[in-house]
């Protein structure tokens, strides 16, 4: 079996894969937050302030804490807080690469 009917058997898995990372790419392009309170967005949102771009790779971003007059609250910034086209690329090449890698296990089975 070569590689792409394999990979063409996977289609649901792909179709899945793509709608979630298009999901968070459309929405932090088109800025879309959920808002549903002051310390709660449900999709992203966007900081008031540049901090090292190096720590904003989704899922490994830094969650922002801000103070209220009680103390120290934490804020949840969003199920897709800080992605952009740099993860987008790096998920698309991780799905076919994991793909790749259990294509090789099978037909390695198979001999």
């Amino acid at each position: 079996m070569s590689y792409l009917k394999y990979i063409s058997e996977r289609k649901n898995l792909l179709i899945i894969w793509f709608s979630f990372h298009f999901l968070a790419l459309f929405v932090n392009i088109f800025m879309i937050q959920g808002v549903f309170s002051e310390y709660f967005n449900l999709l992203c949102r966007y900081p008031d302030y540049k901090d090292n771009a190096a720590s904003h790779f989704y899922p490994f971003v830094k969650i922002i804490e801000i103070s209220d007059i009680s103390g120290r609250k934490t804020y949840f910034n969003g199920i897709f807080y800080l992605y952009d086209i740099s993860e987008f690329i790096a998920y698309s090449f991780l799905i076919f690469l994991i793909l790749y890698i259990a294509y090789q296990g099978k037909n390695k089975k198979n001999i």
